[in-house]
């Protein structure tokens, strides 16, 4: 598991790097390729008993996230560019990656609190939609996703915590708590 989290941290690192120096728009088509090892290395980490979980999650997210391409509802109005690959109207397929890795590893960082379920899902979804806060600006300018406007709204904030809480108090109903 200590492997784990430095593997992730360095493929962090090299990415950052690699994102401020003149090979930027390299390391941006590599992003597909990032999250899916970074995905592959954060489920190692699990039983595959939580695999059906883990994709009944990722199929919602991935849901959720078609819905609010193309409803505008309930995130705001934005679209993806390309800089996350494949799309299925409009919406990435890894960004259902993206949801996993984020929930799986928010979950594992406050599960080892030992809190009950309310509350690990409560700081997760927190944690999860402080990223998004923070990821934003950096987002827009990768080409990761628009916005219509060039405020975020503040729905998607909210969106993003409430959604984050469902599937995380999902997630911890099902009695996977991880830890890393």
């Amino acid at each position: 598991q200590n492997f784990s989290i430095l593997l992730i941290m360095v493929l962090h690192a090299v990415g950052l790097i690699g994102l401020l120096t003149d090979f930027q728009s390299l390391f941006i088509l590599l992003t597909p390729l990032h999250l899916m090892i970074t995905l592959v290395i954060v489920l190692r980490n699990f039983p595959l008993i939580t695999f059906k979980t883990i994709a009944l999650i990722a199929a919602f997210a991935w849901l959720l996230e078609f819905i609010g391409v193309n409803t505008g509802l309930p995130f705001g109005d934005y679209q993806y560019g390309e800089t996350l690959g494949w799309k299925i109207g409009g919406t990435p397929l890894l960004i259902a990656a993206n949801w996993i890795i984020l929930l799986l590893s928010s979950n594992s960082i406050f599960n080892n609190f030992k809190l009950n379920i309310v509350s690990v899902s409560l700081l997760s979804a927190a944690a999860m939609t402080s990223l998004d806060f923070f990821i934003e600006p950096v987002a827009i300018q990768l080409d990761f996703w628009s916005w219509s406007n060039p405020q975020v709204p503040w729905n998607n904030y909210l969106s993003w915590f409430l959604a984050s809480f469902v599937f995380s108090l999902f997630l911890n109903s099902q009695k996977i708590t991880k830890t890393f």
